[in-house]
């Protein structure tokens, strides 16, 4: 692994292996991106470590790593479970798939973009908007609100 490689952490509720963990895990491998997952309970402010579970022979082994440089939350923000690491990794870019209120989908992928480390890596977002440019389908999904509007229902 490039020791200059950007770090992805993923904090979970549980140390279940999960098929998104190996999935993130392999694609993480591929684009050269280092990838482990953590517990809230396993994140250590004082010395800004994380006891986390790396893929190595394909088996999760616990290493201590440092903080990542970027955190995917699969809990999404739990009620107040979890105040401590979520304080400790605040200074930290965050992103999640979880309904948490934290920002629009676009909203983080622009601040992805403009950190300028994550340009080479694909991006799902970027991918799809190219699809939509090529085919055509881009102004038409822009102009839809106002097509919408002019739609009168008949009773």
């Amino acid at each position: 692994m490039n020791p200059a490689a950007i770090t992805i952490g993923m904090m979970c509720l549980g140390r279940i292996d999960t098929i998104e963990k190996y999935a993130l895990a392999a694609v993480s491998k591929m684009h050269d991106v280092q990838f482990y997952y953590f517990i809230p309970e396993d994140v250590r402010a004082e010395d800004q470590r994380i006891t986390g579970y790396v893929m190595e022979n394909n088996q999760w082994v616990r290493r201590e790593m440092a903080y990542p440089d970027v955190v995917h939350d699969a809990i999404g923000r739990k009620g107040k479970l979890f105040l401590e690491a979520y304080a400790a990794l605040s200074h930290l870019p965050f992103t999640t798939d979880k309904p948490a209120g934290c920002g629009s989908k676009l909203e983080k992928f622009r601040l992805i973009r403009q950190d300028g480390r994550f340009k080479q890596i694909p991006h799902r977002f970027r991918a799809h908007q190219h699809f939509l440019k090529q085919r055509g389908f881009y102004d038409v999904a822009r102009a839809r609100p106002a097509i919408k509007s002019n739609i009168r229902l008949q009773h």
